[in-house]
C-alpha cells in the first residue's frame, strides 16, 4: 500500500491502533500523483482486513435547501466504517450501509448539534450549526433535502455527537454526512482527493506501518 511508503502522504499515530493518514504537500512540480484517494482506502482495507475501521473522509462547503430553509455548511463524504470508530453516538433512523456506498445512493445523515439557549434564540443559526433553524421547525427524517443541485433522502439524524477528542469527520464542522461514493459522484465531481483516512486497527504493531 502506497500511503505509508510515499513521502507525499503523512501518517500520524494518535494512540494504540489509531492512525490519521493525510495528504503531504510537495513543491515537486513533476509530481503527477492523484493524491490520497478512495482507492487508497480500499487498498488499505485489503491489506489489513482485520482492522476495525478504515474510514476515508472528504468534505466541502455546500448550500442546503428544505422548504423555506436555506443554509450553507460543511458536507462530509464518509463510508460505513465511520460508524465503527471508537466513539459513542446516537442515530435516529439508520446509518449508511455497504449497499448505499455501492449504489451511489442519494441518502444522507444530518448532524443535530447541541444548542445553548442563546443559539436557540438565534433564527439565523450559528456558525457551529447552520442547521439549527431547520431542526427547530421541522423533523427532516425520511424527508428529501437538496444539497447544491442534487436531492438526498434523510435516512438518519445524528442526535448525539461522538465523544472523542480525536474525532475528525471533516471535523466537528460537518453538518451533513453522505456516502463517500455519492459525495464524489453527485456532489463534488472535481474533488477526488480525500482529506484523510482514519484507521482504527486495534492491532498494536499497525502504529509503526514499517
Amino acid at each position: 500500500f502506497a500511503a505509508h511508503s510515499d513521502p507525499r502522504h503523512n501518517v500520524v499515530g494518535v494512540g494504540l491502533g489509531r492512525l490519521f493518514i493525510t495528504r503531504q504537500a510537495t513543491s515537486d512540480h513533476s509530481n503527477r500523483s492523484s493524491g490520497l484517494t478512495y482507492e487508497d482506502a480500499v487498498a488499505l482495507r485489503r491489506q489489513f482486513p482485520h482492522a476495525r475501521a478504515v474510514s476515508p473522509i472528504s468534505s466541502t462547503q455546500v448550500s442546503a435547501f428544505y422548504k423555506e430553509f436555506r443554509a450553507r455548511g460543511e458536507v462530509a463524504g464518509i463510508t460505513p466504517d465511520w460508524a465503527k470508530l471508537d466513539w459513542n453516538y446516537k442515530v435516529r433512523g439508520r446509518f449508511f450501509n455497504d449497499a448505499d456506498l455501492r449504489d451511489f445512493a442519494q441518502v444522507c445523515v444530518l448532524i443535530k448539534k447541541n444548542h445553548t439557549k442563546e443559539s436557540e434564540q438565534n433564527e439565523i443559526g450559528t456558525q457551529d450549526d447552520p442547521l439549527a433553524p431547520l431542526f427547530r421547525r421541522h423533523d427532516p427524517l425520511r424527508q428529501t433535502i437538496r444539497l447544491g443541485g442534487t436531492s438526498f433522502r434523510v435516512v438518519g439524524i445524528l442526535e448525539e455527537l461522538p465523544k472523542d477528542d480525536d474525532m475528525d469527520v471533516g471535523d466537528n464542522n460537518a453538518t451533513v454526512l453522505l456516502p463517500l461514493t455519492s459525495f464524489q459522484k453527485r456532489l463534488s465531481l472535481e474533488q477526488k482527493q480525500l482529506d484523510m483516512i482514519d484507521v482504527e486497527s486495534r492491532v498494536p504493531d499497525l502504529t509503526t506501518l514499517e
